[in-house]
Formats: structure tokens, C-alpha cells, sequence
């Protein structure tokens, strides 16, 4: 009887251990990564305002037919949006 209750102790403990190692890790990870993250997702969200808006702008400087094309970067770390026409 003893020995089935000291292997249940140690399979908990061994869980409990596993469990809290498994929090720590992903916790680190998430952390690692949540900047990065959250930059490309920014990115994404600049270039897909300016895909929308392209069209408007290229109206407004009455461009009229299919030429209107733009360059467009994007520097997360300035927080700055560049755009340039293409000839």
C-alpha cells in the first residue's frame, strides 16, 4: 500500500512540476514574441489601408487611366509611411 501512495505522490509532484516548467516556457515565449507580432500586424494594417485608399489618391491626382501605381514603405520603427509614385 505504501508504494502505490509514494508512486502517486511522485506522479503528482512530477505533473506539478511539468505543469509549472510548461507556464515558465510559454510565458518567455510570449513574451519574445509579442513585439514582433505586433509589428508585422501593424505592417499588415498600413498596407491594407493604403491598397484602399490607392484608388482615391490616384483619382484625386486625376489620373484617370490604369497608370497610377505607388511604392509604398513602411518603417515600423519611425512609425513612417512612405509613398512614392512609380513611373
Amino acid at each position: 500500500m505504501k508504494n502505490k501512495r509514494l508512486s502517486l505522490q511522485l506522479l503528482i509532484g512530477l505533473s506539478v512540476t511539468a505543469l509549472f516548467v510548461w507556464c515558465i516556457a510559454t510565458a518567455v515565449a510570449w513574451h519574445v514574441v509579442k513585439k514582433e507580432a505586433k509589428d508585422v500586424f501593424n505592417a499588415q494594417q498600413v498596407l491594407f489601408l493604403l491598397s484602399v485608399w490607392q484608388p482615391l489618391i490616384c483619382k484625386k491626382m486625376s489620373y484617370l487611366d490604369e497608370t497610377c501605381q505607388f511604392s509604398i514603405a513602411v518603417d515600423l520603427k519611425r512609425k513612417n509611411v512612405i509613398m512614392t509614385e512609380m513611373p
